[in-house]
């Protein structure tokens, strides 16, 4: 069972339009361009196809250092096929952050909250999340509300 796992796992990435090492160039080029909503939405799938990659490859023994060409998959030595690195699918950029924090309070705008003195926001200058008072809060005042 484990070998036949393994087996389609290597068909699967021997079978797919592009190589990881290429989704990870194209994610690259992504990266560097403009934010806006029809590049971000290519960036998360790209991610998604690089995380299901990942997995493949991890279960298949390698798949990635692997040669595809013909019906059976043979070794290629490390030196003219290194392992990629894929440290940057689980980083989320700044990038990434503003378009979520963005979606994510348009959403809570879009409900009929009563009370909401507060928003998502970037915070401990810029390295988490967190939320930011929208107007001043007295002491024991209600800053959120919901029905």
């Amino acid at each position: 069972l484990a070998q036949s796992i393994k087996n389609l796992s290597r068909r699967a990435m021997c079978n797919s339009e592009s190589s990881l090492k290429d989704d990870l160039s194209l994610l690259d080029a992504l990266m560097e361009e403009d934010i806006e909503v029809d590049n971000l939405k290519k960036i998360l799938a790209l991610k998604f196809r690089i995380s299901d990659k990942i997995i493949l490859d991890k279960v298949a023994g390698g798949v990635e250092s692997m040669n595809c060409s013909g019906n059976e998959s043979t070794e290629v030595s490390h030196e003219t096929c290194p392992p990629v690195k894929t440290n940057k699918i689980t980083s989320t950029s700044a990038k990434d952050e503003q378009f979520l924090l963005h979606r994510f309070n348009t959403f809570i705008d879009s409900l009929d909250i009563p009370v909401r003195k507060i928003e998502a926001a970037l915070v401990g200058e810029g390295m988490r999340m967190g939320v930011v008072a929208k107007e001043d809060i007295n002491e024991e005042e209600i800053y959120l509300s919901i029905n």
